[in-house]
């Protein structure tokens, strides 16, 4: 997280040969930009605001699961970039972290779903995921959930709904992959004496 603040502050002009600009990305081949747009920022605001969000659900997981936050990463920003390049073609302009931290939220809700024995908390998590669908949905519809224009830039609800699709992924992966370990699975070839 620092690296992100980092970047903003250390490189706002430069900061712009790193963010998600489609007529970049197919006139002058500048791929990068898929996967770093995500750490670049329109904005204090942007940058803050995505900062308070993403920083509590990483330190849950951080102990315990580091290794998936960087898949999660991966996976959600790398979905969201090209699907906005391939579907988007009217978007020149992309950044920030939204994206993540949906998958991010939606694997720390699945991960609550997966270990706790507390029946009211999983119904409170399962309540979460469905308002964080109701979110997408509002988006999509460009009904505002807020009063008034807070902020100076353009949700992309796409952003969201594929970091859901990431978090929700990336939990099924690891819950089949822990029964297949557990049930001694044929193709867990790795565990077989």
């Amino acid at each position: 997280m620092l690296v992100l603040v980092l970047l903003f502050y250390a490189l706002e002009w430069p900061a712009s040969g790193l963010i998600y600009q489609r007529s970049l990305l197919i006139y002058e081949d500048q791929w990068w930009r898929l996967l770093t747009a995500p750490l670049i920022h329109f904005s204090w605001q942007h940058l803050l605001l995505n900062l308070s969000l993403a920083w509590p659900l990483m330190l849950l997981l951080e102990r315990r699961k580091r290794s998936h936050l960087l898949f999660l990463y991966c996976t959600s920003t790398l979905l969201t970039t090209v699907y906005i390049f391939h579907c988007l073609p009217k978007l020149e302009y992309f950044a920030g972290l939204s994206g993540f931290i949906m998958a991010l939220w939606i694997y720390t809700l699945c991960d609550v779903i997966a270990t706790s024995d507390n029946f009211k908390l999983r119904l409170i998590v399962v309540l979460l995921f469905l308002l964080s669908v109701l979110k997408i949905i509002l988006e999509a519809a460009h009904i505002s959930i807020f009063s008034g224009n807070e902020t100076s830039f353009h949700v992309v609800w796409q952003a969201h709904a594929f970091g859901l699709v990431s978090g929700l992924c990336l939990a099924a992966w690891l819950t089949l992959k822990d029964f297949l370990f557990k049930t001694g699975h044929p193709v867990d070839c790795k565990n077989k004496v």
